[in-house]
């Protein structure tokens, strides 16, 4: 993860991000690492 310093305040941030913006807006693409398969002890299926 990255560490930003945020120079805008809550109040400056909510101003940009206008309805119209956030319609505009596409999420970024996380590629998350795969969930380990659940593993069952022996003897218990």
């Amino acid at each position: 993860m990255a560490h930003i310093e945020v120079t805008e305040t809550h109040e400056e941030i909510l101003e940009y991000w206008t309805d119209e913006r956030m319609a505009e807006a596409k999420p970024r693409e996380l590629l998350l690492p795969p969930e380990p398969e659940e593993q069952h002890p022996a003897g218990e299926d």
